[in-house]
């Protein structure tokens, strides 16, 4: 006779097939989370083992743990296996009822007549299991007692043992919190451990810096503040910590700062300001600020912060180069000699009005941005390049080198070109002086011609002539006057 004493909670297995793996899934997900399996034994537990045996009268008791392929038992009494497949186990039958399974005589029940536990092994006749099921509805195992005779189930004896499961439950999952909470304790500790390093380097971060480093409240009143900030501000009257601007600067600055803060705030984006701050010894410093929004969790900026560098010296020497180039532009921009900048690319990027002129353009806009290359003729560009290259990459400056330029018109010049490399507005570019040598270069040719028309008169002559220099000796004679004195016209030279 099988007895069945109804339970609370109640999780049927269901008829779709699928469906009981996933459950069954779960079960031993359940399982493994109150990480009981493999354990050593327990006191709490082996006492409830046995007192369930003293109660039912029965030679064995055990708490069964219901694993995949195995039974494993937690604790128990007057049976030596720790554990047995799950193919030879009364109390995974249990498991299909949130009841207590009562198996009067095992030998002639065909679930279990064949079972290694009843023909041989422990000899088991009787059994009574009541499942453990937790407060989710999972079924774990069972509370049961064993005997080696048949035996009637006594509903008293059935109650208790259900009333004992429920304890051996609570048991597991008193154990089950002890150890999550006693997880979440360990967490915490090592969180604080992390926060505590964290701090200490943030502390490390902000004392060993010279940059400001702080953050204030919507209201305008410091919240963070910095060793550098502090040592900037110096003394003053009370914590800074809850002062605002107001409190610590000139009105002229603080209104400057909380304009920003305030743009910051509303638009909720990061921005760079330059900022002036009068010192309190009389100097002005200037300040590259970089500020941006403190959000809590819901999205809200409740703060803005900033770090704020010491710029001072690097303003002073922009300020000292902008002025500088400005000198040279001024200079440039008068000289009567053609000067132009030609950037890495091979483009234009500045031309004074001699340059413009030479170039044969009219405006700015007719030669910046355009390759210097067109105005060169084809065939010499090879070679510009290559010099080009050599010169911007650090080689000698060029000097007195003379080349043809094309104008805009198409007429060719000769000019004489001086270059060196140079940066320009941050990059690397070639500076270039041009000079016109076009009527020096044409007299220069004229001459060349000159010579050489007179050369060919002179050595082809039939007449005999030579040339004396001041001093009255013979520097040079033709093939006449050679032949005119019979001897070789280089033994003529240098005689009288």
């Amino acid at each position: 006779m099988t007895s069945l004493i109804p339970r609370a909670l109640t999780l049927p297995l269901p008829a779709d097939t699928n469906l009981a793996v996933d459950l069954e899934e779960l079960r031993l997900q359940a399982l493994r989370r109150f990480g009981v399996l493999d354990t050593p034994a327990e006191d709490a537990f082996d006492e409830i083992a046995e007192l369930a045996a003293r109660l039912c009268g029965a030679p064995m008791a055990l708490v069964s743990l219901v694993d995949r392929d195995r039974q494993w038992f937690k604790a128990r009494v007057g049976f030596e296996p720790p554990q047995t497949p799950r193919s030879e186990s009364f109390c995974a039958h249990a498991l299909d009822s949130d009841d207590v399974l009562v198996v009067e005589d095992a030998d002639r029940d065909p679930r279990f007549w064949d079972n290694p536990q009843v023909v041989g092994g422990a000899g088991i006749r009787f059994y009574a299991g009541a499942p453990l099921v937790t407060s989710d509805g999972h079924r774990l195992g069972t509370l049961c007692v064993l005997d080696t005779v048949p035996r009637a189930g006594d509903a008293q004896q059935v109650e208790d043992l259900a009333l004992l499961s429920r304890q051996v439950v609570r048991l597991l999952e008193l154990r089950e919190q002890a150890g999550r909470l006693a997880s979440e304790v360990v967490a915490r500790m090592v969180a604080q451990e992390e926060r505590a390093r964290n701090q200490h380097l943030l502390d490390e971060v902000l004392g060993n810096t010279d940059v400001l480093i702080y953050a204030k409240d919507l209201t305008g009143r410091f919240v963070l503040a910095n060793p550098a900030l502090r040592d900037m501000i110096g003394p003053v009257e009370g914590e800074l910590l809850g002062q605002s601007d107001y409190d610590l600067f000139t009105p002229e600055d603080a209104g400057t700062f909380r304009r920003n803060d305030a743009l910051i705030a509303t638009s909720g984006r990061p921005e760079s300001f330059t900022e002036e701050l009068n010192h309190a010894d009389g100097g002005l410093r200037v300040y590259r600020s970089t500020k941006f929004p403190l959000r809590g969790e819901d999205g809200e900026v409740y703060a803005v912060a900033g770090v704020s560098t010491d710029v001072t010296e690097l303003a002073a020497a922009r300020s000292e180069l902008k002025e500088s180039q400005e000198r040279w532009r001024a200079l440039v921009e008068h000289s009567p000699v053609a000067v132009a900048v030609i950037a890495a690319d091979g483009n234009f990027v500045y031309a004074n009005p001699e340059a413009l002129v030479l170039y044969g353009v009219h405006e700015r806009e007719d030669i910046e941005g355009r390759p210097a290359g067109l105005f060169a003729p084809p065939g010499d560009l090879p070679d510009i390049r290559r010099v080009f290259d050599e010169v911007l990459a650090g080689g000698p400056p060029l000097r007195s080198h003379r080349r043809q330029l094309r104008q805009a018109s198409g007429s060719v010049l000769t000019v004489e070109v001086n270059a060196v490399a140079v940066t320009y507005r941050g990059a690397s570019a070639i500076q270039v002086e041009l000079r016109d040598i076009s009527t020096r270069a044409a007299a220069e040719e004229a001459l060349r011609a000159s010579e050489h028309r007179f050369r060919a008169v002179f050595d082809d002559s039939p007449v005999a002539m030579a040339l004396a220099d001041e001093n009255g000796l013979l520097v040079d004679t033709n093939a006449a006057f050679g032949q005119l004195l019979a001897v070789p016209v280089s033994d003529l030279l240098g005689d009288s």
